[in-house]
């Protein structure tokens, strides 16, 4: 295996090395991992050659591969087992820090912007539900609905135990679209939003509105009804602007 992925390194520099010029030796690491990655010829589990045949492969210094490696590592793209190698970490590795991520944060987004892109990606996750999900997704949405009635029901309601329930409805949903690429988008946007669904929680104090939304959002897609699931996200994204 090693030998393989050796000479795909190899093919795949020598086709960049042209690029390799214009940036850095260690965005060229980078890059080229991402690019292997995307075209599949890395998977997840895939064990890197040495730390001597990737720097002869890609042409670049050993503080240069070593600087790229910490920082795929930093995003949880590679695992590094001392003693044993490097490894592109797992799909199911949660990812330590998204670049991507942060530079959302960084641009200063207003509510405006955050409620339109919350309501185009719940628009777009409500319908692949619709169109791909199982009996057991519902099922799974459903469970966490009943999980959040449950706390607050029985009084036993806190901003952490109401985002932690909504959190795990969210994740049920993206889950539902049988869609991965969707799935990891919608959870990507969900992180960013878990600061201002905490405080729409703070604001509402009993947790009974966005009972009320979560059973409408359920219901709409136990359903199967586009149009129910459609007014019940407006009314989602309307309550929580209000409550911010």
């Amino acid at each position: 295996m090693d030998k393989e992925i050796d000479q795909i390194m190899n093919e795949e520099s020598q086709e960049l090395f042209a690029e390799h010029k214009k940036e850095t030796a260690v965005d060229f690491v980078i890059n080229s991992i991402k690019n292997l990655l995307i075209m599949k010829k890395l998977i997840p589990g895939d064990r890197l050659p040495s730390e001597s045949e990737l720097c002869k492969s890609m042409a670049v210094s050993r503080s240069s591969l070593r600087e790229a490696m910490k920082i795929l590592s930093a995003f949880g793209i590679v695992e590094i087992k001392r003693g044993d190698g490097t490894y592109i970490a797992q799909a199911d590795n949660k990812i330590k820090f998204d670049p991507f991520l942060f530079s959302l944060i960084q641009s200063q987004p207003d509510i405006k912007d955050l409620a339109q892109l919350r309501g185009t990606l719940e628009h777009a996750v409500v319908k692949l539900i619709i169109e791909n999900a199982e009996d057991e997704d519902i099922e799974n949405i459903r469970k966490a609905h009943l999980e959040m009635e449950k706390v607050i029901q029985q009084g036993v309601f806190t901003t952490q135990a109401i985002s932690y329930c909504e959190a795990n409805f969210h994740n049920a949903l993206g889950h539902a679209t049988r869609n991965k690429l969707v799935e990891k988008i919608y959870n990507f946007v969900m992180e960013l939003f878990n600061p201002f669904i905490k405080r729409t929680h703070e604001n509402e104090k009993t947790g009974e509105s966005v009972l009320r939304i979560h059973k409408n959002i359920l219901d709409s897609l136990a359903e199967k009804d586009m149009r129910k699931a459609y007014e019940a996200i407006e009314e989602s994204i309307i309550e929580w602007q209000k409550l911010i």
